[in-house]
């Protein structure tokens, strides 16, 4: 498996690994270890940080080609079952990156397998969208909030769909589209969080279907003595979406639609760090 990106050579790669290990991989692996420790976990974090020890003292390649494997099998099979409810959509995500990358290699006539180009495109808006929506969460751990708050809340989850999500659907879309696959994939099985909605003769994720019930206020916010629901009821425009939501049952809805983004981000920028670790460090 290949991408091909921007600079090349041996000091680019060393820079590119460790910034994908310091500032991704390590940093979310080690709060996911510091939330719920697991003993495998923490033996992939400190191959992790051996591995980029070793990076940022090395001056040429060092590694064998078996050792980054098991590098890349040991992060990627973490990063796909470490959250059961995600675990297909994730598994499905990172099927699609391996075909897409095997088409490339054997058939020279298709576009090189860029997934990075798509992620860098958007990377910074992206990165900035999730830093604010993740500082605002940071206060809405507890059900004894106003309604203003709660109101912000899903603004604020309305803001994260239209910069975030849309990004990557539409980078996966137009990957898919390159390679041929777009009717081959059903884009919704990627990114839906519990369950599809079907939306006239389609299906579409449920967090689109609670993103334009916010837009249109097809909601309500309950109050019943310190305890909230939220209550969409959506039925225009082909909509057919009614479902409740205690205070807590969205908090996690919440939280997993940012583990399944964060995870699909951090499935690619592995898949990258493994291609230059291959290309620029084998010896």
């Amino acid at each position: 498996m290949s991408i091909i990106v921007g600079p090349t050579g041996f000091d680019y790669a060393k820079m590119f690994t460790i910034q994908v290990l310091d500032d991704l991989l390590i940093r979310h692996l080690e709060d996911i270890d510091n939330k719920t420790p697991d003993r495998n976990l923490l033996n992939l974090i400190i191959e992790l940080n051996v591995m980029c020890e070793l990076i940022k003292k090395s001056k040429g390649p060092l590694f064998t080609k078996e050792y980054v494997n098991k590098i890349l099998i040991d992060t990627l099979d973490f990063l796909v079952k470490w959250h059961p409810s995600l675990s297909k959509q994730l598994d499905l995500f990172l099927l699609a990156h391996i075909e897409i990358g095997q088409m490339s290699a054997t058939h020279p006539e298709l576009p090189p397998y860029s997934p990075l180009k798509y992620v860098e495109s958007d990377f910074e808006r992206v990165n900035n969208a999730h830093t604010s929506f993740v500082e605002m969460i940071k206060n809405f751990n507890t059900p004894t909030i106003s309604t203003m708050q709660l109101q912000a809340l899903l603004l604020a989850f309305n803001g994260k769909m239209q910069t975030i999500c849309h990004a990557f659907e539409k980078q996966l879309f137009e990957l898919l589209k390159n390679f041929g696959l777009e009717q081959r994939y059903d884009l919704t099985d990627f990114f839906y969080i519990n369950k599809k909605i079907r939306r006239n003769t389609i299906h579409e994720t449920d967090s689109l279907a609670i993103r334009d019930a916010i837009a249109h206020y097809k909601y309500k916010i309950i109050k019943t003595g310190e305890l909230w629901k939220i209550e969409f009821n959506n039925n225009e425009k082909g909509w057919n979406f009614n479902e409740t939501y205690s205070y807590n049952d969205f908090i996690m809805f919440f939280d997993n639609h940012h583990k399944l983004y964060i995870f699909q981000l951090l499935i690619i920028m592995t898949i990258g760090m493994d291609t230059y670790l291959k290309r620029y460090m084998i010896k």
